[in-house]
Order: C-alpha cells, then structure tokens, then sequence
C-alpha cells in the first residue's frame, strides 16, 4: 500500500511539474530556434577542429596552464567559502564568440580549513541542467550537502546562459541550432579544462591553496548530466562521474516532451513538421558521447553512477539505457559502472535532489578507492 502510495504521489508531481512547464512558466513568446538554424557551417568548423584534436593529441591544449580570476562572494555561512572564478572559454580559439559567452565562470564551494565541516578531500565541476541560468540551485541542492562529506564544488555557468547570456537573448532560449550546439561543445572544452587545471593543484586569490591530485569528478542533472557525462570521457583523467537524469545527445530535445518548446515552424523552411525533426535529429547527433568514445584510446573514467527516473517523459528510459551502455565502455576495467533506476520522472527526482542525487555523487567519488 505504502509503494502504491509512493507512485501515485510521485506521478502527481510530475503531472503537476509538466503542466505547470507547459501552461504557466513558459510563455507563447519564449521558444528555441525562432531564428532557424543559424550559422552552423562556423559550428560544424569548430567541432570538426576539436574532434580532429581530440584523435590526434586528447586536447592537449586544455592542459596547458590558464589565468583564473577571482572574485570573492559571501556565502552566508562562515563555514563555507565562495569565490567566482572567471577563464577565457577554450571555444574561443576555435571560433569568434559573442563578449558574453568568451568568458567562462564557475562558484568555487569549499569548506573554510578549520571550520566545523570535513576537510576537502574532493573537488566536482557541476553542469547546468536546460534553463539552469543561476548558480543558486545547484549551490544550495548539491554543493552544500556534498561539504559534509569532504566534497568541495566548482558549479560552472553555462555559455548563453544568466550572465553569459548575449544581451539580446530571451532567458535561456537560444535562438538558433547553431549556437545551441556551441553552447554545448563550450561546455564540455571548459570542463576538462577546469579538471586538469585542478588535477595540477592551484591557488585561489592567493588565500587558499589545495595540493595536486584530489579527487575529481563531473556532475550533472538532465542535459548536466551528458555533459558531465562528456566531460568526464574528454578529461582522460580517472575522475568520478555522476550523470542524472541524462542522454547520450540532444535528440530528446526534438522528441521528448520539451520539444514543443521549439519554434518549428522557423526551421522547416518550406518543408514538414516531420522533415524538420529529423533534420534537427541529424544536427543534434553529429557529436553524442559515442561518438567521443570512439576516439578514446582507451577507457579512463575511474567510476560512474548513474540515475536516471522510470518514467521520465523528457529523457526516455532507451536514451538513459543508451547513454549508460557507452559510459560503462568508458569506465577503467574493475571500476564501478553502475546505473540506477529511480522511481518518478524529471521533475520529481529534481525535487529528491539531496535525496538521489548527493549521495550518487558521494558514492561516485568514494568508489575511486
């Protein structure tokens, strides 16, 4: 009885979460794409330079040492400390990108030495779930919990997003494919870069220092969470990764239940609602993390965790499957890969974040023992 009761509930949320997405928080005027494709000859230019870097040297140059700059942020807790760091994106070198987005930013979460909590024995780069334009959520759902456990948080902000976002962009909806696939490869380059940056040991603002070789990992929900998932495979470092709620590309965006968020209309161009899809499937799918996997040398990942929801109506339980048959090729042999049924969909497992998701990631990270 209680387990049915559990279910219903859940289904609930979800209903009520899908319709308040629906009919309330977003406006008729909001949608991605209103401008069509874009420029994807320039898009397709910088993929193609960075796979063909990936094959030849694993993006040597995201090693390389970078500028970080700081900024100091109260974080309400004197147990805890916050700073802004800000590097120049990596996709600039492939790419001419608007002011926004050239620079990349990320909430260092850490726990003061001496304080109260656990000392930082482990460091994760959160990524961004779609419409995720703050670093306030991730912060006070996942950053804060994971201290207690010794687990320090860099939350990047998404290109095109909050305040990367061009001044002319409405909210977080991209208005054409070409940027939107940017967006994504600026993700994953500025992650791995991030990860070995912190791989190598480093200095904040000259106030705290931590040693090379903690452990790393990625960590994402929903689009966050393939992203983390990339990340993880392009960084070629043993790093722990968390991916929730994830899929191996971006065509759930054209099939799942966000798709009505598209302007199809701007991108059918004289052709079908149909045809128009699988054009938009083609462009979505041209980089997958399979596809990323079929240049790696070898498997790297020093451990995975994922979770993915039963009945989840933006990512179906096929792409959560897929995603997890390519992540456990990627995993070290002997190393934990593991993938995780919950119960619900997206957004009631968004609401059980400290509940699914932390100690998902808890055990991510302690499965690199």
């Amino acid at each position: 009885m209680l387990a049915a009761s559990r279910s219903f509930l859940l289904g609930l949320i979800d209903l009520v979460y899908n319709l308040y997405r629906r009919f309330i928080a977003q406006p008729r005027r909001n949608r991605w794409f209103s401008a069509g494709y874009g420029d994807l000859p320039s898009y397709y230019y910088a993929v193609d330079n960075a796979m063909d870097e990936w094959k030849r040297d694993g993006l040597k140059r995201l090693s390389s040492p970078f500028t970080v700059t700081w900024r100091k942020i109260d974080s309400g807790d004197p147990a805890v400390l916050c700073d802004e760091g800000f590097f120049v994106s990596p996709l600039s070198r492939y790419i001419g990108v608007p002011d926004a987005v050239k620079m990349a930013r990320f909430l260092f979460v850490r726990a003061a030495p001496g304080g109260p909590l656990p000392p930082t024995r482990s460091i994760v780069v959160h990524t961004a779930a779609t419409g995720v334009s703050t670093y306030a959520e991730r912060d006070a759902e996942m950053a804060r919990p994971l201290l207690a456990h010794g687990i320090a948080s860099c939350i990047l902000m998404a290109p095109y997003n909050g305040t990367r976002a061009p001044e002319d962009q409405r909210k977080h909806y991209i208005d054409n494919v070409a940027d939107y696939m940017k967006q994504s490869l600026a993700i994953i380059l500025e992650g791995v870069a991030l990860l070995r940056w912190l791989d190598k040991g480093f200095a904040v603002d000259g106030r705290s220092e931590h040693p090379a070789h903690l452990k790393l990992g990625a960590v994402g929900l929903s689009w966050g969470g393939a992203m983390a998932s990339c990340i993880a495979l392009t960084s070629k470092l043993p790093v722990a990764c968390m991916a929730g709620l994830g899929s191996d590309s971006p065509r759930v965006m054209a099939t799942g239940a966000i798709n009505w968020q598209i302007d199809w209309p701007a991108l059918q161009q004289g052709g079908s609602h149909a045809e128009a899809q699988r054009e938009l499937v083609a462009i979505f799918t041209r980089l997958t993390f399979a596809h990323l996997l079929e240049y790696a040398e070898k498997p790297t990942i020093g451990s995975v965790v994922q979770v993915s929801a039963e009945n989840d109506h933006y990512v179906f339980a096929s792409e959560g499957a897929q995603l997890h048959e390519s992540l456990r090729r990627a995993v070290v042999p002997g190393k934990r890969a593991e993938l995780r049924w919950i119960e619900g969909g997206h957004g009631s497992a968004f609401l059980r974040c400290r509940e699914i998701f932390v100690p998902a990631v808890v055990e991510a990270v302690e499965a690199l023992d």
